[in-house]
């Protein structure tokens, strides 16, 4: 069997105690009875009291009250680790993290998680568009669950449209907001008459000239932010990123819309020059997050790519806008991975609870995608 992957995907190397944000903080860890056991035959005798019971089977690690793993020590590294000097004591989570692997009917899929800060910076040096390639499968890789693939090809697509260079990433963006849009009404499962649709450059073209044809108003723009922005993060959290992202929440509400109009409009330059990074962020994301198993999730998972996107972009205009002087220009990775851990969606009932949350808040009106994609 061979595994498809992008050819970056291999140059991963865990930092450790060198990350500025941990993948041991801020979401849940889960692990099995087996596991369990095996943690106490590596001598991790505190497991008990550190973990909560689930249901049977299924246990979660009780992290603190700043969201960190109770394994997490101060100098950055796991105790389970210094404690026995060997990464076969971690569950499988923690062994496989950033990597995610889905075997397919006659293939394995194989890329990393945008929620690691070491993967951002490799996607910041990959050159733009990510190629992806075949390789022969080693079966030591260890899996994260077995998915049909009767909407591969509609995936497929929607990575191919996003490295459309030509238009830039907002148009992409909403190539792929229209594409799922026509597949989630689609009755059925052939496809190929849409995906003919959006491969026809013209096609595409026509509807970019259309869409420059609409003004947005950035006011009405940056208040829709302001409430994605707040529904999307735990305002009574104490984790350390939590808290950070929702102090620059209330700055943005105590300036002049008009200040901020014209504020984000100088910023829409220094954020261009991230563009490319940014294209692999929603590559990747595509590739590894985008649900397969029916047309409803495939388009919700598209809507939630395009709010990520969005809020990424927002809140690093909102600390630019808190910088000395509006001088920071460099995009800090760490917020990406927080939106990328708010968003990635491994279970299906996440991905649902998320996008209902933006949807009874009436966010995800056409009208509102295009303004936040515009």
């Amino acid at each position: 069997m061979q595994l498809l992957s992008p050819t970056f995907a291999y140059q991963f190397k865990c930092v450790a105690d060198k990350c500025s944000y941990s993948c041991c903080r801020d979401w849940s860890i889960f692990f099995n009875e087996t596991e369990l056991m095996k943690f106490k035959q590596y001598g991790i005798n505190d497991i008990d009291t550190l973990s909560r019971q689930l249901e049977p089977g299924k246990y979660e690690m009780k992290c603190n009250s700043n969201g960190k793993c109770p394994y997490l020590e101060e100098s950055g590294l796991c105790r389970m680790i210094t404690t026995c000097d060997n990464d076969e004591v971690l569950c499988n989570t923690c062994q496989t993290f950033p990597r995610i692997i889905k075997p397919r009917k006659d293939y394995i899929e194989y890329t990393l998680s945008n929620a690691c800060p070491a993967v951002i910076d490799i996607l910041n040096n990959t050159p733009s568009p990510i190629t992806f390639e075949l390789i022969d499968y080693d079966d030591s890789i260890k899996t994260t669950g077995c998915f049909s693939h009767n909407l591969i090809s509609c995936r497929d697509t929607m990575v191919d449209l996003m490295q459309i260079s030509d238009f830039p990433i907002w148009m992409r963006l909403y190539i792929i907001y229209s594409f799922a849009t026509k597949v989630k009404k689609l009755d059925g499962s052939n496809f190929d008459s849409i995906i003919m649709q959006y491969n026809s450059v013209d096609y595409l073209i026509e509807m970019y000239q259309q869409l420059l044809s609409f003004n947005i108003n950035i006011p009405t723009k940056l208040q829709l932010l302001t409430d994605y922005l707040a529904i999307s993060h735990d305002k009574k959290s104490t984790k350390s990123h939590e808290v950070v992202y929702a102090k620059l929440y209330k700055n943005v509400l105590k300036y002049d819309i008009d200040y901020l109009s014209e504020k984000f409009l100088q910023y829409e330059e220094v954020f261009s020059k991230h563009s490319s990074l940014m294209e692999n962020i929603a590559v990747n994301d595509l590739f590894r997050n985008i649900n397969c198993e029916n047309q409803n999730d495939m388009y919700y998972s598209a809507i939630l790519l395009i709010i990520m996107m969005s809020l990424i972009k927002f809140t690093s205009f909102l600390k630019w806008l808190d910088s000395d002087n509006n001088n920071c220009d460099t995009l800090d990775y760490n917020i990406i991975v927080y939106f990328a851990r708010r968003f990635e969606h491994i279970s299906f009932t996440n991905l649902k609870k998320q996008a209902i949350e933006f949807e009874k808040n009436k966010l995800l009106d056409p009208g509102n995608i295009f303004t936040l994609i515009r």
